[in-house]
């Protein structure tokens, strides 16, 4: 009661309307949509006529409800429910990419080539560019230092490669076997 209320046609606009509420047979609206703010309880009729035609007429009961009664005593509430006790949140750790070494070796190859640079391994190294790598069972370098080593070297040939893996995945140590190509030639 008290709040307005608007009702619409979805009829197209080049049609006329005729809204009427009962009980207020002078006031007929000719607009597609209308306003009305009720004050009292009780059933009212609205009606719509398009085209002037009664035979295209719709009616709408509308039922009008008297405001709520507020009582002064307050409504007894329900208890509320226990605390729910935390538990202890596993913090998930994301999980480390596969790769197997043959990959690794390929990918080892696009380097040499320079498609690929170091920081393109970082997933499988789990961020450490600085895993220490042993070429040929008698150098050790960083892996980044390594990478820009062989970089361009399009006459090295990776043989080999072992990894080593902690318990999560990432990669703590890389074991990598190399040659020089070696051209025949006539000269």
């Amino acid at each position: 009661m008290g709040t307005a209320a608007t009702f619409g046609s979805n009829q197209p606009a080049d049609v006329s309307f005729a809204w009427q509420l009962s009980g207020k047979e002078d006031s007929i609206y000719n607009t597609p949509t209308v306003t009305y703010t009720f004050r009292s309880p009780g059933e009212k009729i609205l009606t719509l006529i398009v085209n002037r035609d009664t035979a295209r007429m719709a009616v709408k009961r509308i039922h009008i409800f008297p405001p709520p009664i507020l009582t002064s005593t307050p409504a007894p509430t329900a208890p509320a429910p226990p605390p729910i006790p935390h538990l202890p949140i596993k913090k998930v750790e994301p999980a480390v990419p596969s790769i197997t070494a043959e990959e690794f070796r390929f990918m080892l190859q696009q380097v040499i080539y320079g498609n690929k640079q170091f920081t393109d391994f970082s997933e499988y190294l789990c961020n450490n560019i600085q895993t220490p790598v042993i070429i040929n069972e008698k150098t050790m370098m960083p892996f980044n230092q390594f990478c820009l080593q062989i970089r361009g070297k399009k006459r090295l040939s990776i043989d080999q490669v072992n990894i080593t893996r902690d318990k999560s995945g990432c990669i703590t140590a890389l074991n990598i076997q190399y040659n020089k190509k070696k051209f025949i030639g006539l000269f």
